[in-house]
């Protein structure tokens, strides 16, 4: 689920140089340049801000979850007809939620998203079908990519103990002058 218009590579990256590019700034800082990392434009992140915002009343969370949406034409999927605003919100959080996770990799914006889901959690009831399948794949990508993140640094961590063992034994060798010790007989 891409947001084409939050995949444009002329915005400034958040906290650098205000001329500075996405592709520029990875470079700088030794992170691999992908074409499509590029940081969120400021506008959904200050609307996500509001939203954070608006999320912290716990009586507009649960009222979100009572008033009823119609269908609207710019819903792009048919399981969206019949919704609450609520899911409907819950259903945009998440779209932006993986836009991120997968293009832009802003820190800051999955701080914003996890906020909001957080805020919004004790209130989720009666959520439409669409909105519960996404917060499952949402889910179950961030499982996937724990799991990855996990096993990357158990791989890490026998490298450096292999090379660890692997100096020891050398320097064992040097010591001993590479004797086969002193047993008499």
């Amino acid at each position: 689920y891409r947001l084409p218009s939050l995949c444009g590579g002329s915005y400034p990256a958040l906290g650098a140089k205000a001329t500075g590019r996405a592709d520029e700034v990875a470079e700088e800082e030794g992170k691999p340049v992908h074409p499509s990392c590029y940081p969120a434009p400021p506008a959904a992140t200050v609307l996500l801000l509001v939203l954070l915002i608006l999320s912290k009343d716990k009586h507009l969370c649960e009222a979100m979850h009572k008033t009823s949406v119609e269908w609207q034409r710019w819903f792009d999927h048919n399981g969206l007809k019949a919704l609450t605003l609520g899911s409907l919100v819950v259903v945009t959080v998440l779209r932006l939620a993986h836009w991120n996770f997968g293009h832009s990799r802003d820190s800051f914006l999955h701080d914003i998203i996890a906020a909001i889901v957080t805020n919004l959690a004790p209130t989720l009831e009666h959520l439409n079908w669409y909105a519960s399948d996404r917060l499952l794949d949402f889910v179950s990508l961030l499982a996937r990519s724990y799991t990855r993140q996990v096993s990357q640094a158990l791989r890490e961590v026998r490298s450096m103990a292999k090379e660890h063992q692997n100096q020891q034994q050398q320097q064992a060798a040097a010591s001993g002058g590479g004797g086969g010790g002193e047993e008499g007989g």
